[in-house]
């Protein structure tokens, strides 16, 4: 076993420490991976700034087009109306990694460039970035309040577009005239929506498909919900899987009916408004 040698120098008559072989070995070891350590920490930091430049100058160019602040620095005060942040609504929300913002923007810019410029100028201000978004204690993978759409930033490319086109409708469909009921007459006769979609949040069965919901002219069990909501989801459909939905349009009589009120409704804001139609 290795032991600390103490010596003696005579002339000065200093006790002196002998460290050995094993123990140098050691601190030079620790010594090394301190450095390591701090170049990694600095690297990072670099790194980051030259993320968070980028995302900047992306967010710059889409302000420039389109007239959008897209916000991804998380704060509760600044995200949501002060009226949301108490009971019963308590909204919460989470910091998105820089990461996710990169790889957001892109599928931003997709969503966005299906729209003249003056419609999103006209009817979008703001797109809210955020890790986890919740109200009145549930999770929500986007929603909108006002001119703003916000985005949970987990999921698929795919998903998250049709999130925000679904949300950016909901703000069409109360800034411009939709076609209620002539959307309601599409439906059975007396036929009522469950509520808001609140109270199938969560549930595992809510984007269930059946030939019996195609049938009333119904996507998925949460189109039930409200008919706002209805509408949200043929329009996610028509911009995500428009072979999908115009097939069952040729199939369905109630789905066709709503499907051809979609499309009418938006060429009727601007027929520019690339949304796939039969």
């Amino acid at each position: 076993m290795d032991k600390a040698i103490v010596t003696t120098d005579l002339k000065s008559n200093q006790v002196a420490m002998v460290v050995p072989t094993r123990y140098r070995k050691l601190v030079f070891i620790l010594a090394i991976l301190l450095i390591a350590g701090v170049i990694l920490s600095v690297y990072r930091g670099i790194r980051l700034k030259v993320l968070e430049s980028e995302i900047r100058t992306t967010i710059a160019q889409i302000k420039d087009a389109y007239g959008i602040d897209i916000h991804y620095r998380y704060d509760a005060k600044s995200f949501f109306p002060q009226e949301y942040l108490y009971l019963p609504v308590s909204a919460q929300g989470s910091q998105v990694s820089l990461k996710h913002v990169k790889s957001i923007l892109p599928i931003i810019e997709t969503f966005l460039s299906k729209y003249p410029r003056e419609v999103i100028w006209k009817n979008l201000s703001d797109i809210y970035l955020l890790g986890k978004l919740e109200f009145y204690g549930r999770s929500y993978g986007g929603t909108y309040i006002n001119s703003a759409i916000y985005i949970q930033s987990q999921g698929t490319n795919d998903s998250l577009v049709g999130i925000m086109h679904a949300e950016f409708s909901s703000i069409l469909f109360h800034n411009y005239e939709f076609p209620k009921e002539k959307w309601e007459a599409a439906n059975e006769s007396g036929w009522k929506y469950t509520g808001t979609g609140f109270e199938i949040l969560g549930r595992k069965d809510s984007y269930d498909l059946s030939e019996e919901l195609f049938s009333k002219g119904f996507l998925v069990k949460y189109s039930q919900s409200s008919l706002e909501n209805d509408f949200n989801m043929f329009v996610q459909w028509a911009f995500l899987e428009p072979p999908i939905l115009q097939n069952l349009a040729s199939k369905y009589e109630r789905i066709n009916k709503k499907y051809q009120l979609m499309i009418q409704f938006y060429k009727s804001i601007d027929p520019r408004i690339n949304i796939p139609s039969m």
